[in-house]
């Protein structure tokens, strides 16, 4: 137990020293990490200090309900947890997001231990995996590293179900999983339950092969093969509990973003598999990270730089290669190589089929697009490989005469392994002529001591296996690599992860030091709405989310939840221009009814609000609209009535309007479906007025208006998730505590399970 907290307080000295410049501000985040991940945490944190949670946010997008975005971690307690103490700095948000990706590191090594890897091979798996290209290059996706990190820590809970048969395991498994999606990329939280379920198809498979292959010394203490049911129930537990925990965003995601957004539905097929698909030609990546920051256009030109590293550090696929020789008739390492070889077949979308049949075959990969991210799950599954690898290695320095070949075959498909990585960059002509012009001297130089020394290290250590103390210098030696391999990292990949203090850093200081930090528009600048929010001056998004920091309510802001109608009218100056200035209200007694689904409609209204001075209002039929509609196209122009304002809130805008006659009052903020509306102290039905806002039927003269937001199930349902978190939470403290007051011993692989 010393030694893996040591290796873990090791792992994490390496990691903060390669990301010492985003701490000490030499360094800031970039691309969408600065225009929407660390603005959102910086609003939510805020929130968090004034006892409010993000639910209907009214600065982005003439109002949005971004709780319903699992990305930004609205009912997230780790986002929530880090934004109540670190306040809303941006300085929070890098301590928050280095600690999501330290946590893949943690993992890993968390599941090599249980795998029976030895502490020093697992610390350079750890740091390879940690700083592989998935990592680096998805360093701007926030909720891409915030789910990918969780994987680890999953199957490491979930295989002690497995092998042990015990019941809490699956639970705690659960509530990782359910973490990883409350601030995470939906899409890799469905393709990590892929993998907890392919790990317990294949686990309990070769668990009773690996048990009848093994040594007499070792075959004794492990489980005979476990009934399907134990693996369903495993299972069950796992998706059950996650559920729970996943209850309050993924509710409102099905409830609420339906009719807001046109992300709520599967994507055409083309987009689903085409989209940012792995380029065939960049597996070359796999041998430097420095060729995935290369310009891609002539290298991979569908497939974005974040998109397509697949370097995992030198030692990882070498151990991997050694692990299939070292025992050949292993079936469980064999299907460990199957799902990297899946999972990048998967990732080429555009050259392989395989994910054109996910999409046919597998309904809920039809909601996501980027199909390239399925190749961080061959780079995880080739270390996994390697830590078995890396277990054979160490059990070779026994005294077992049937295993004295083994560090000498590690030796020969190392050096294998370093010949294919040159031939990744001497066989590409483009990629060879591009590294020689952007810094061909640090690329030769990183492949001698990495692709070259490891190969080394390893025939020293097989040289010396007869002498304990001696075989911990090539030992040592291939941690040093893998730690100078982590900064090398860092170093190469800067154009794609961080941006240059000099550009953004006044920026974030004029946010950060912004004195209007009250959540009550009434307080700010009332109704008065910009147009597009800019990102900064930084290498960022053509549009942001900054404006939140400011308090400023924009009409177009980034975000996930984009909806046609919405960036249709933006795109219009004669539509959108009424739309977003002060006065929000427009009245009009003759209105039309509209259909967005009917071919031609919005058309017809675009063209005919050219002709107005305002925009006319128009209903969207539901089937019950109880009133006459004139045709779109003689419509009159709307009129703006005076209103005064009495409430408006994140959650609330109360206001008293009079209006000329009987009709429709359309208030242009976004409508939802857990909107509701009082007028003149009665429930009043709130319609979709002009495709997007909100319109309400009127009698004339005066009339006093309020609408409040109450999403389906809040705050019960985060309660209960926060229950679920802090319940299996205790537990597991407890049942840790109990076991070393009992001194019971931790199971690893070497007592309890299989490699």
């Amino acid at each position: 137990m010393k030694r893996f907290a040591l290796t873990v307080l090791a792992f994490l000295a390496v990691f903060v020293a390669a990301n010492r410049d985003y701490l000490t501000g030499r360094a800031w985040p970039i691309w969408d990490a600065d225009g929407f991940f660390a603005p959102f945490y910086v609003f939510v944190a805020d929130l968090a200090r004034a006892g409010q949670l993000l639910t209907w946010n009214p600065f982005n997008n003439a109002g949005s309900p971004d709780f319903a975005d699992p990305q930004v971690g609205a009912f997230d307690p780790i986002l929530l947890s880090f934004g109540l103490v670190t306040g809303g700095r941006v300085l929070g948000f890098l301590v928050y997001w280095l600690t999501m990706w330290s946590a893949a590191g943690i993992g890993i090594l968390f599941l090599s231990r249980r795998l029976g890897c030895g502490m020093p091979l697992a610390l350079v798996l750890a740091l390879g995996f940690t700083f592989s290209g998935f990592f680096l290059g998805h360093a701007q996706h926030t909720s891409f590293v915030r789910s990918f990190a969780f994987l680890a820590p999953i199957l490491w809970r979930l295989d002690v179900a497995l092998v042990e048969r015990r019941r809490r395991p699956p639970i705690e498994a659960g509530v990782l999983w359910g973490l990883s999606g409350l601030g995470g990329y939906p899409a890799l939280l469905f393709l990590d339950l892929l993998v907890a379920g392919a790990w317990t198809i294949g686990r309990l498979s070769c668990l009773q092969q690996e048990r009848e292959s093994a040594g007499p010394e070792e075959r004794s203490s492990w489980p005979g093969a476990s009934a399907l049911r134990e693996g369903a129930l495993s299972l069950a537990l796992l998706v059950g509990t996650g559920a729970l925990v996943l209850l309050p965003t993924f509710l409102g995601a099905i409830f609420e973003a339906g009719d807001y957004t046109s992300r709520s539905g599967g994507l055409p097929r083309e987009t689903a598999v085409e989209s940012n698909a792995l380029h065939p030609r960049a597996l070359s990546t796999f041998a430097s990270p420095l060729l995935s920051t290369l310009p891609k256009e002539k290298l991979w030109d569908y497939t974005d730089r974040s998109s397509c590293g697949l370097y995992a550090g030198a030692l990882a696929p070498m151990l991997a290669l050694f692990a299939l020789v070292a025992r050949p008739r292993s079936v469980w390492r064999w299907c460990l190589l199957a799902a990297a070889a899946l999972a990048l077949c998967a990732a080429m979308g555009r050259a392989l089929p395989l994910r054109g049949w996910l999409y046919d075959w597998v309904p809920p990969t039809r909601y996501f697009r980027h199909a390239s991210v399925c190749a961080g799950y061959a780079i995880f599954f080739v270390v996994v490989l390697a830590s078995a690898g890396a277990r054979d290695l160490a059990c070779a320095g026994r005294v077992s005469t049937s295993r004295k070949r083994t560090w000498s075959t590690a030796a020969v498909f190392a050096s294998a392994a370093a010949g294919l990585a040159w031939l990744a960059l001497e066989r590409f002509d483009a990629v060879t002529a591009l590294a020689r012009a952007t810094g061909a001297e640090a690329a030769r130089s990183y492949l001698l001591w990495t692709w070259i020394g490891a190969p080394a290290c390893i025939l020293a250590a097989w040289l010396l296996r007869q002498h304990s103390r001696a075989r911990l210098v090539p030992l040592a030696a291939m941690v040093g690599l893998a730690v100078a391999d982590a900064f090398l990292c860092i170093d190469f990949s800067q154009p794609i992860m961080r941006n240059p203090p000099e550009r953004v850093a006044a920026l974030w200081a004029e946010l950060e030091g912004n004195e209007l930090r009250s959540f009550d528009l009434l307080q700010g600048r009332g109704t008065a709405r910009g147009h597009v929010a800019n990102s900064s001056a930084g290498l960022g998004p053509g549009i942001g989310s900054k404006n939140m920091l400011r308090r400023q309510a924009m009409y177009h802001a980034y975000t996930a939840l984009t909806n046609p109608i919405h960036l249709e009218l933006d795109g219009d100056p004669r539509t959108w221009g009424p739309l977003i200035e002060k006065e929000r209200f427009y009245f009009s007694a003759r209105v039309g009814k509209s259909a967005a689904d009917r071919p031609g409609v919005l058309q017809t209204f675009t063209r005919h609000a050219k002709r107005l001075d305002l925009p006319p209002i128009v209903i969207e039929d539901d089937g019950e609209a109880p009133f006459e509609a004139m045709p779109i196209a003689e419509l009159p122009s709307s009129i703006r009535v005076p209103t005064e304002l009495r409430e408006y809130t994140m959650r609330s805008l109360a206001f008293d309007v009079t209006v000329p006659a009987d009709g429709w009052l359309l208030v242009t903020d976004r409508w939802a479906r857990s909107w509701q509306a009082r007028v003149n102290g009665a429930p009043a039905k709130i319609w979709k007025g002009n495709f997007i806002f909100r319109a309400l039927e009127l009698r004339a003269g005066p009339n006093s208006v309020e609408f409040a937001y109450r999403p389906f199930g809040f705050p019960w349902l985060i309660f209960l998730s926060w229950a679920v978190v802090a319940g299996v939470l205790a537990w597991s403290i407890a049942s840790w505590f109990d076991g070393r007051t009992k001194g019971v011993q931790i199971p690893t692989a070497e007592n309890a399970a299989v490699s």
